[in-house]
């Protein structure tokens, strides 16, 4: 698994409809943390990368993304467009697992589902 950082923070990359232009960027980024310099749309940009490797015992190093079960339905839907506009899935992306866990109080049992989504590129 590549664990080189990528995707762009949408709240500080200018065209996003999530941009927030008075963020200061200095509290949230290392110098190599930045990409200058990039033509995107025929503007010259300064990136911010957006998606950092993180290692979960169990699972492995990669680009997990937690979604608490106490998040409200905006919160959410804020998570999942940081994902699209952040581009944290792309045409670069290969694998994809969705896992959570679900408690059924009358069984008194957990339930842990994972579903995991792979593209071929051999057009198959």
């Amino acid at each position: 698994v590549d664990t080189t950082p990528y995707g762009m923070n949408p709240y500080l990359y200018s065209v996003s409809p999530m941009h927030r232009p008075n963020l200061n960027t200095s509290i949230y980024y290392r110098p190599d943390e930045v990409v200058t310099g990039r033509t995107v749309n025929g503007n010259n940009q300064t990136l911010y990368k957006a998606f950092m490797p993180y290692e979960v015992k169990g699972i492995g190093a990669g680009f997990p993304i937690i979604f608490s079960n106490t998040l409200n339905a905006q919160r959410t839907q804020e998570l999942l467009d940081y994902m699209q506009y952040g581009h944290y899935y792309d045409q670069q992306t290969r694998d994809l697992t969705l896992q959570y866990i679900l408690y059924n109080g009358k069984l008194d049992l957990f339930c842990i589902y994972r579903l995991h989504f792979q593209r071929s590129y051999g057009g198959a």
